[in-house]
C-alpha cells in the first residue's frame, strides 16, 4: 500500500486553518471517501486524472455540507457515503443517478449499514435539485444539495458555503478535471441535442423510483 493511501486513512485527519473573520475551520479528510473510492478506480474507465478529480469534489461537498449544518456523528458518516457515491457512475454517461444510488445501496448492505440506504439514496437522488429541498431526510438532503451546488458552480452559486472556506478547500482538495469535464460533457452531449428537456441529473425523483425505493 502506497504512502499517500496510508496518509489518506488516518482516521478523520483533520486540517485546521485560520480563515480571514472565521476562527478556525476544519477542513476534515473523511477516511470513507478515500476507503470506497480506493475500491473502485475501475468505475473511472482509465479516466485516471478525472477520477483523482471526483476524489476532491467528494471531499469539498462533505465540507461545505458539514459547514452548513450539525450533524450528528452517524450523520456524518451519511454524508460521507453519499459524497463518495454521488456522481460516481457519471463515467458511464449522464443518466448516472441510478447506478450510482444502487452501488451505494450494495455498499450499505455489505458494511452493515442497510439502516441508511434510504437517507444515503435521497441524498444522491436529489442533489442537483434546482429549488430547496424540503422532503424526507431534508437535514442531510438539503446541506448536501446546496455544498455540491457551490462545488459544482466553482463558487458562483454560494449556498451559504463562506468564501474563506472554499478558498481552503480549493487549497487542500484541487478543483482538477473532474468537474470542467463534467460541466463541459454536459454541455456538450446533452444540451444540443435536448435543450428544452432536463438531464437525467435533474431527475432524481425519477431515478430514486426507479431503484424501487418510493
Amino acid at each position: 500500500m502506497g504512502r499517500g493511501v496510508t496518509a489518506r486513512r488516518t482516521a478523520a485527519t483533520r486540517l485546521g486553518r485560520r480563515l480571514g473573520s472565521l476562527d478556525l475551520v476544519d477542513l476534515v479528510r473523511h477516511p470513507l471517501i478515500d476507503e470506497i473510492l480506493d475500491a473502485r478506480r475501475d468505475f473511472a474507465r482509465g479516466e485516471h486524472a478525472a477520477f483523482e478529480g471526483y476524489r476532491n469534489h467528494a471531499h469539498r461537498v462533505h465540507n461545505f455540507a458539514r459547514a452548513i449544518s450539525s450533524l450528528s456523528k452517524q450523520d456524518d458518516e451519511k454524508i460521507a457515503i453519499a459524497a463518495a457515491f454521488h456522481d460516481l457512475c457519471v463515467f458511464q454517461g449522464l443518466d448516472y443517478l441510478e447506478p450510482s444510488i444502487e452501488e451505494a445501496g450494495r455498499y450499505l448492505r455489505d458494511t452493515g449499514r442497510d439502516a441508511w440506504d434510504r437517507e444515503v439514496a435521497l441524498t444522491i437522488a436529489f442533489h442537483h435539485r434546482l429549488r430547496p429541498y424540503r422532503g424526507e431526510s431534508a437535514q442531510l438532503v438539503e446541506p448536501f444539495r446546496r455544498a455540491d451546488w457551490n462545488d459544482f458552480t466553482m463558487g458562483l452559486v454560494r449556498s451559504g458555503i463562506p468564501r474563506e472556506l472554499r478558498r481552503a478547500a480549493n487549497a487542500e482538495f484541487p478543483v482538477k478535471d473532474f468537474v470542467p469535464k463534467a460541466i463541459a460533457r454536459m454541455t456538450i452531449s446533452w444540451l444540443p441535442r435536448h435543450p428544452l428537456r432536463p438531464a437525467p441529473v435533474f431527475r432524481g425523483r425519477a431515478a430514486f423510483r426507479r431503484t424501487g425505493r418510493n
